[in-house]
């Protein structure tokens, strides 16, 4: 059985990033749905359904706090990685407090993306499976579960199956 792809929104106001992200991770199984501005992203997190989100806390309008606890009042369980090229200890520490699940200094590699997200989703499994973390990386072993687009291919049927026993 195997799960739909992996879909991420990402949210950035400059369109260098946006377009470099989206080629990056589609390139490794990984839907991408991208938005310019706050509005935009909550309008399309409303319409598809998004597996983590990626906001960059700097932006023009809805800033992305305000864009995280927006689309976090969809949908609670939607964990949002913040981005920012104006890092601070400050700007984490409050990002963190409103919520998210983790924050990352741009410039960041795909590398740190790429393992942010297969975080987002280890946390998901565990919360929404009941399973513990060692058994979690009990089942990546024995699946032969070694490159991040592995990982996250093996979290989304996990997560797939556990919501189709759940129903």
């Amino acid at each position: 059985m195997t799960a739909q792809p992996l879909t991420i929104l990402i949210v950035d106001d400059e369109q260098r990033f946006l377009e470099s992200m989206r080629k990056l991770l589609r390139r490794r199984g990984i839907n991408v749905i991208a938005a310019e501005t706050g509005d935009k992203a909550v309008r399309m997190a409303r319409g598809y359904p998004v597996d983590a989100a990626l906001v960059d806390i700097k932006m023009p309008g809805m800033g992305g706090l305000a864009t995280m606890q927006a689309l976090k009042s969809d949908n609670p369980d939607l964990e949002v990685i913040i981005i920012s090229g104006q890092a601070s200890d400050e700007l984490d520490k409050l990002s963190m407090e409103k919520g998210a699940f983790m924050f990352l200094e741009k410039p960041c590699s795909l590398e740190q993306i790429m393992d942010a997200i297969v975080n987002v989703l280890r946390k998901t499994a565990i919360r929404k499976c009941g399973i513990d973390e060692q058994q979690l990386d009990r089942d990546l072993e024995a699946a032969g579960c070694t490159s991040p687009p592995e990982i996250m291919k093996h979290l989304k049927t996990i997560l797939k199956e556990s919501a189709e026993k759940r129903d």
